[in-house]
């Protein structure tokens, strides 16, 4: 291929339309179904976040306004790339088939980036505080910062996953309270995020119909109706799968358009190239053309009252 202007629009035009092809069409991230989706136009958002959620009352005599706390929560944007260089000499000999692949890869690594920030948030969570003062996932939480005579709710297990752990927190998520000490309704819709370790042990306990059951001591274990066959929906996100994140599990309320976490975006996708080697240096002294995807945005902290994360260190329940 001759290097002439023309010619290197056209493959760069080419290979900008694979990327996109593969950030469009490839499996949406599982950021996109459990986040409170928003667009961005700054560089750091503020969220007023609704700390006490309404709720329908019996009409006596007058309307009673709800008073519905904010709390401010600021997610700040940043920035993400993944680069690749392509030799000029490749280009010149038309050995570029090769390198389809490899800018389908770019557009799926785009595609996929949210949910890599999402796994890092939710271990994060256990340790970086969030708008309350605490640590996203903790005990003791108060609604509002630093004000706990409205009422504090909990969020924290340690249990590795079982079923009597997920009954427990199940439970724990149905127990959290609303500022008026009044029931938030929390687990109408549920879903579970674990790691690769704890799939098949979460399917056989929201999937299964019969699950094996030890009546008493010394007693064989039987078959029993599975009381907790389609409780939640399962995500099993990849991100998870190191010795360090493996035994960590969540619980997320997913019922309301408010979410636990926020996945906010400036820029979805961007694609550059320096192909020029009379106005970019790596070009003209390397010989080298580099293409790049580029993305804006961040996942953050939304309500902490809409989730439960244990950090699987102590046995089951």
């Amino acid at each position: 291929m001759d290097l002439t202007r023309a010619n290197l629009n056209r493959l760069r035009e080419d290979w900008r339309v694979i990327a996109l092809d593969a950030f469009t069409t490839g499996a949406a991230p599982v950021a996109s179904r459990i986040c409170q989706q928003e667009t961005s136009n700054n560089a750091i958002n503020v969220y007023n976040l609704l700390v006490a959620l309404p709720m329908m009352r019996r009409f006596r005599d007058r309307v009673k306004g709800q008073n519905l706390a904010m709390a401010q929560h600021r997610i700040a944007n940043d920035e993400h790339e993944a680069t690749i260089e392509v030799p000029q000499a490749d280009v010149e000999r038309d050995q570029i088939g090769q390198y389809s692949n490899m800018f389908s890869m770019l557009g799926i690594a785009a595609r996929r980036r949210p949910d890599r920030d999402l796994a890092q948030l939710l271990i994060d969570a256990f340790t970086v505080t969030d708008y309350t003062g605490t640590a996203f996932f903790a005990n003791s939480k108060p609604h509002l910062p630093g004000v706990v005579d409205v009422g504090t709710f909990d969020n924290l297990m340690t249990e590795k996953p079982s079923a009597g752990s997920w009954e427990a927190a199940k439970t724990l998520m149905a127990s959290i309270m609303d500022l008026n000490g009044e029931p938030m309704g929390l687990g109408q819709q549920k879903t579970v995020i674990c790691s690769q370790k704890w799939e098949s042990t979460f399917r056989r306990i929201l999937n299964a119909e019969l699950i094996m059951q030890v009546a008493g001591t010394n007693t064989a274990a039987a078959a029993v109706t599975n009381i907790y066959q389609g409780d939640a929906e399962l995500i099993v996100l990849p991100y998870l799968n190191t010795s360090a994140r493996q035994d960590k599990w969540f619980v997320l309320d997913t019922s309301w358009p408010l979410r636990a976490f926020i996945n906010q975006t400036e820029v979805d996708m961007r694609f550059y190239a320096q192909d020029d080697p009379n106005t970019h240096k790596d070009a003209f002294d390397r010989h080298l053309f580099r293409y790049q995807v580029y993305a804006r945005g961040e996942v953050g902290f939304g309500l902490p009252q809409l989730a439960v994360g244990s950090t699987g260190a102590d046995a089951a329940l």
